[in-house]
């Protein structure tokens, strides 16, 4: 293994110092060569893109390109003063600036004072600003004056991973480049010629393991490899070195995962995750691992073909995947990637692992799962026991003996259907039903005062394009306004988000079950609508509370 590794980082040693060098990024590294060999080059340009993907490599190649003494060229020599400077950080024509350590206006200033100054040595000046979004916005402002009318002689290339913190203002005065991931399988190609040329021995699996760990990331990925070669000492780099080191998950793993969830195996699931929390893995990087793999699953199942995520995959990897795929009904997959996502929210600190455990049981153990995605999913295996068994001796291993299945009747079914109103009548009613929290959320932006008033139903029904909505007893009032002079508000709500015509009818019922979720809770701003719909009133003015005087509202004329 060549000495270099120990003295200078895999990632330095390797970054690259060309435009034809650059891997993943051939639509920004093209156009900004062509710029270049036909004199356009821009004023301001703004790299965005997750980290490592290669944004402040580009723009140091872009600074030599302008300034090679062989130059202008697309193919800087990397050998004159002007080439050595840069790739060493020493040039003084080249300032790069962390925005995270110059947040504040007088730093921004005082970095900026020397733009209007001629080059030093080269031909032009460029300005590095890293992680711009990190700026304030009395800082943005100053740079906004610089970009507004910059001096010939200087360039700015603006990073950042997060383009919507940036003014918009900045934003309309640059080119704009987006940075993509680099894919699992260009990225296993780049380690593959690292390790032939540094003289490190490494599995093709334990490449593919760093790879899939990096999430895209070159920078990662190096840094990776080069903890590993310490790790072993110089002996060859074998996946499960990986394993132990990097807390990545083996494909096998993930696959055996997923198969356990699809056929309701909870213990074995959950000795599983047992198992990777022993070895130190940590249950929130596991999670992320298992949303990456469902969504190739789900990529796979609704293309038929191997799409962008799946040409990640390496080796015998792929055919792996496609064989779930035949096994997981989509359905399934869809569920199984929703929840694993909204997990992967809630997995922080150290409940990561319940989340996680709480979540196999959702999906594993579906008769505990009171949501309606558990209920239709429950009503498919009576479906199947109907249809002979056989989806549920294939999915979950549950043998029904012949009479048992023959004991499933209609009946049966309606009682089942009985127990849950939300999904009986058509189609059109489960729609409504899933939809409600949405169609609230419309009436809350459009009309506040009547989904206040929809705050106290339920959708029980939906014949013949009448929807029937159930109220407290004690809710008259609410009623009374849902059916006259709402009702054409709640119409267009439905219409809007579900797609179909309806007219309103309005009962009276039992009392509902409490909602004590914040999202069915009234705002500020829809009581204060209500009042004024209710006393034909306009909002003219607002005070704070403490202060003791009440928002004013005066009466239409």
């Amino acid at each position: 293994m060549a000495d270099s590794i120990h003295h200078e980082a895999l990632y330095r040693r390797w970054r690259p110092q060309t435009f034809s060098a650059i891997i993943g990024q051939e639509h920004v590294s093209r156009t900004l060569a062509n710029a270049v060999a036909g004199g356009r080059v821009a004023h301001a340009y703004l790299f965005c893109g997750p980290r490592g993907t290669g944004k402040t490599s580009t723009a140091r190649i872009l600074a030599k390109a302008l300034n090679c003494e062989k130059g202008p060229t697309v193919e800087p020599c990397g050998k004159c003063r002007s080439c050595t400077e840069i790739a060493e950080g020493a040039s003084l024509d080249v300032v790069e600036v962390d925005a995270a350590s110059y947040r504040q206006v007088d730093e921004t200033q005082e970095v900026l004072k020397g733009v209007r100054l001629a080059p030093a040595g080269d031909r032009r000046k460029v300005y590095i600003i890293d992680e711009v979004h990190m700026l304030s916005t009395h800082s943005f402002n100053a740079l906004l004056k610089t970009l507004e009318e910059p001096p010939e002689h200087v360039i700015f290339v603006l990073a950042t991973t997060e383009p919507h913190r940036v003014l918009p203002t900045v934003l309309s005065r640059c080119q704009r480049f987006d940075f993509h991931r680099i894919p699992i399988g260009l990225l296993v190609e780049h380690l593959k010629r690292v390790s032939a040329e540094e003289k490190i021995k490494i599995s093709d699996e334990a490449l593919s393991l760093i790879a899939r760990r990096a999430q895209g990331s070159v920078r990662d990925a190096l840094g990776a490899l080069e903890q590993l070669v310490g790790f072993t000492g110089g002996k060859k780099i074998e996946a499960s070195d990986a394993t132990r080191l990097l807390g990545a998950v083996e494909l096998d793993v993930l696959i055996d995962f997923v198969d356990q969830l699809n056929s309701d195996r909870a213990a074995d699931a959950f000795r599983l995750v047992r198992e990777l929390s022993e070895s130190g893995r940590d249950a929130r990087s596991f999670i992320a691992e298992v949303v990456d793999h469902l969504r190739q699953l789900f990529i796979l199942q609704n293309t038929g073909e191997p799409g962008m995520a799946l040409s990640d995959l390496v080796g015998d990897d792929l055919e792996k995947v496609k064989e779930q795929a035949g096994r997981v009904r989509p359905s399934r997959t869809i569920a199984f990637l929703e929840a694993f996502g909204d997990a992967y929210e809630r997995a922080r600190g150290p409940e990561a692992r319940l989340v996680l455990e709480m979540t196999i049981v959702k999906l594993a153990k579906p008769g505990m799962d009171i949501s309606l995605d558990g209920i239709l999913y429950r009503l498919e295996r009576v479906e199947a026991a109907m249809a002979g068994g056989e989806a549920i001796r294939e999915s979950s291993g549950v043998q029904l003996e012949p009479q048992a299945e023959s004991c499933i009747t209609k009946e049966a079914k309606e009682a089942v259907v009985r127990e849950i109103p939300e999904l009986a009548g058509d189609e059109a009613l489960v729609k409504v039903t899933q939809a409600w929290d949405a169609i609230l959320e419309r009436l809350r932006k459009k009309k506040p005062a009547a989904r206040a008033c929809l705050i106290e139903s339920k959708p029980i029904s939906l014949e013949g394009g009448r929807l029937v909505l159930e109220f407290g007893p004690w809710a008259s009032f609410h009623r009374e306004k849902v059916e006259g002079e709402y009702a054409a508000n709640v119409i267009e709500a439905v219409k809007a988000i579900v797609g179909i015509d309806i007219s309103l009818d309005c009962q009276a019922g039992k009392p509902l079950k409490s909602k004590a979720d914040e999202s069915k809770m009234l705002s500020i701003e829809e009581v204060v609508g209500f009042v004024a719909d209710e006393f034909d009133a306009k909002i003219v003015g607002e005070s704070t509370v403490y202060s003791g005087e009440p928002s004013v509202l005066e009466e239409d004329e």
